[in-house]
């Protein structure tokens, strides 16, 4: 105790406590776990590889698989647009527009040479001579250089390689028992559209080197041989032009009769004939007459009783040989007498028919003066246009 306090008075009236103050709401303080919460566990991630320095090789080679595929796409495309645009082309222009760096045809000014009695026609260079030498069974066309073009036919149904076949064997001995010639180099192909054949040969009779081109146009064989003027055909002008000149070939067709001329004739037949023969009828004889090369083939036909009338035999002159052929009349295939030689190097052939249905036994005779018997083509087509005006008489 402090002894200076002073002492406690008694007499003090005490006043009574004053009423508590209400109690205050202590904020609520969180409690914190004194153990922290646990953590998920997570996945332990792979170890990352360091860095590694890519090689320059690697690079190149995808480098070149990309080019490859840019170019292999680009390839592709390309041959699609070429494909869409030909297929459009088609669609839209229904004709061929001419290139405008086409050649020109070397042939277009050249003129024209054409034989009826051969059936054919060709173009020669405009400087050509204008005189061709024509015979009954050769052509001779002269170029300037003085070579020679010679063509040749012969109605033959062989086939090609077996008509040169015979040729060569006949060949084998034509020239005093000797080869006549050797066949140096052959090739096969087309002639303006016709099956051919083109051989390199050496005459050895004449002394010379030589092209022959064989030419089948249905039932004629064309031979095209050129004659050089010297020993070899090479640098010739007819050698130099042959292969456009046979471009040009044209087979004319007799076959086709569909614009024939008709004569309906008074002994009671009917033919047809091309605008080039000349048909007339005297005293009881129906002639057909027609140029063959330089000459004239005569056809006569007349109507006789063979009971009165007495045949004459067809030859003039002196006749040494005889034998059968066959010939065309109608759609028949008749037997001919054939006389060889007459004049000049002709035939004269001789055809008897009978009228369907007669009784008086009147026959149809026709006499043929005609050049060689290989061409009988051109008198056939005529007679197989013959028809009876009337069936019974």
């Amino acid at each position: 105790m402090d002894p200076n306090a002073s002492p406690i008075d008694t007499s003090v009236s005490v006043e009574p406590p004053a009423p508590p103050s209400p109690i205050q709401p202590v904020p609520e303080i969180p409690i914190q776990s004194p153990i922290p919460p646990q953590e998920q566990p997570v996945a332990p991630q792979p170890p990352v590889p360091p860095p590694t320095k890519k090689s320059p090789l690697v690079g190149i080679i995808l480098g070149l698989f990309f080019l490859i595929a840019l170019l292999a796409a680009g390839y592709f495309g390309y041959n699609y647009y070429l494909e869409s645009n030909k297929a459009s082309s088609q669609t839209t222009l229904p004709t061929t527009v001419p290139s405008p760096t086409a050649v020109p045809n070397p042939t277009a000014n050249w003129k024209s040479y054409k034989s009826e009695d051969f059936g054919f026609e060709i173009k020669i260079p405009p400087s050509w001579p204008d005189e061709i030498e024509e015979s009954s069974d050769l052509i001779r066309i002269k170029a300037t250089d003085e070579s020679y073009l010679e063509i040749s036919y012969i109605q033959s149904d062989l086939e090609l390689s077996d008509y040169i076949a015979e040729k060569d064997a006949e060949a084998a001995t034509a020239w005093e028992g000797q080869p006549s010639k050797e066949v140096i180099k052959t090739q096969e192909g087309q002639t303006a559209g016709y099956e051919s054949i083109r051989r390199e040969e050496r005459w050895l009779a004449a002394g010379f080197s030589t092209t022959v081109i064989y030419l089948k146009a249905e039932d004629k064989i064309y031979t095209f041989s050129i004659i050089p003027a010297s020993e070899t055909t090479a640098g010739s002008e007819v050698s130099s032009n042959i292969d456009n000149i046979l471009t040009t070939f044209k087979f004319l067709k007799w076959s086709d009769t569909s614009k024939w001329k008709t004569w309906n004739d008074p002994n009671e037949f009917q033919i047809k004939y091309p605008s080039s023969v000349k048909v007339g009828h005297v005293n009881q004889t129906t002639n057909v007459t027609f140029t063959y090369g330089n000459r004239e083939v005569a056809m006569a036909f007349s109507k006789i009783d063979i009971k009165t009338t007495a045949i004459d035999s067809p030859c003039i002159g002196t006749c040494t040989q005889q034998k059968q052929i066959e010939v065309t009349l109608g759609t028949e295939t008749l037997t001919a007498t054939q006389i060889s030689p007459n004049n000049d190097n002709d035939f004269t052939f001789q055809i008897k028919k009978q009228y369907p249905g007669t009784t008086q036994k009147e026959y149809v005779l026709i006499n043929v003066t005609y050049p060689s018997e290989v061409r009988l083509y051109e008198v056939n087509r005529i007679l197989s246009t013959f028809t009876f005006s009337e069936e019974d008489k």
